[in-house]
């Protein structure tokens, strides 16, 4: 998604036994952002959208 340029920003905090992110996403408002977390809930990892 960094790649296609829909998400353009991310941080990660180190914490714990397992890396964390905060991912803030900016979309066009062209864009459907309900598609934007729908994608990204299928990514492994993913906690909260």
């Amino acid at each position: 998604m960094v790649d296609s340029g829909t998400i353009t920003k991310f941080t990660i905090e180190e914490g714990g036994n397992q890396p964390e992110a905060l991912v803030l996403v900016s979309a066009d408002s062209s864009i459907d952002t309900s598609k934007v977390s729908l994608k990204l809930t299928k990514l492994n990892g993913i906690k909260n959208i």
